[in-house]
């Protein structure tokens, strides 16, 4: 698709996310089911690698962008 932008979701070992295709600037790209990692807990998706800046899905898309998994260590008790 021309013009057409694309999300990936990196998930650092986790199950694989497919990419969002076919997005246009303004759309909001639909909130996957989040992953899983053994030893791990979900911690929200990010835009950038040390998982500072949290993405929200209401927000619009630009560009083509990846966002990125925060894995936060499961406590065992």
């Amino acid at each position: 698709m021309d013009n057409a932008f694309r999300v990936i979701f990196s998930t650092f070992g986790g199950n694989e996310i497919a990419t969002a295709v076919g997005l246009f600037a303004g759309d909001a790209v639909e909130r996957p089911t989040d992953p899983v990692k053994a030893g791990y807990c979900f911690g929200g998706w990010y835009t950038d690698k040390a998982c500072t800046k949290a993405w929200d899905f209401s927000d619009p898309i630009r560009v083509d962008m990846t966002l990125y998994v925060k894995w936060i260590p499961r406590v065992e008790q």
